[in-house]
């Protein structure tokens, strides 16, 4: 990973260039102290994290825009990506990417003002999910997501290839209330998820305006 971001709040990270074979910003909250690090217990609330004026390349796997996998905590809240640039997600990652494996309610992310330039696997990809990373027995929340002002640009090979995923878990753990506001592919504004290639389960609230 280019920069972990582990049971922290009120970070800033600005005019930073990543390139990395992994995630290039992972914000987590983790305990490590199973991995023999004893004073690294990170399971905290995650809040008022700023990512802002960076370019991003992940160019073997990963994501550019990482929440998750483990979110070991309650909360993980107020969290913005601003003006940034998505130079390339060359590997099987995607660009914007929630994936909570654990019991945290995500909540108020924004995604605002960025560009992307090529992406191959997945554009958007938010879940709640079991995995391999999650250690809690209870799952999680995705709620309140706003992508305003993003620009992409599709290449001939995306589509039929490069599809978004918005899902919870089951009916009682979701992902809700996700806003596409002046979201473009190659300058169309995206008006309905068939555009997206969106697939959805147990998602509620997905608008676009």
């Amino acid at each position: 990973d280019g920069c972990d971001i582990v049971g922290s709040k009120k970070i800033r990270i600005e005019n930073c260039i990543f390139r990395n074979g992994d995630d290039c910003i992972a914000i987590k909250s983790l305990d490590l102290s199973s991995h023999g690090f004893a004073a690294l217990d990170f399971t905290a609330d995650v809040e008022d994290i700023e990512i802002t004026g960076c370019a991003f390349v992940a160019y073997i796997g990963g994501t550019a825009l990482e929440i998750g996998h483990e979110l070991r905590t309650s909360s993980i809240r107020n969290i913005r990506f601003i003006n940034c640039d998505i130079i390339g997600v060359h590997g099987y990652g995607c660009v914007f990417g929630i994936h909570n494996a654990d019991r945290a309610t995500v909540s108020d992310v924004l995604y605002e003002n960025i560009r992307v330039e090529h992406y191959y696997n997945k554009l958007i990809d938010l879940k709640v999910i079991k995995s391999m990373w999650g250690k809690d027995p209870e799952r999680g929340q995705i709620r309140n997501v706003i992508l305003r002002n993003i620009a992409v640009a599709q290449s001939i090979y995306n589509p039929g290839y490069s599809p978004s995923l918005i899902g919870g878990y089951d009916s009682t753990h979701t992902a809700e209330n996700i806003l596409f506001d002046n979201f473009t592919l190659n300058g169309i504004k995206v008006t309905n998820p068939d555009q997206l290639e969106l697939y959805m389960k147990h998602a509620k609230d997905i608008n676009f305006k």
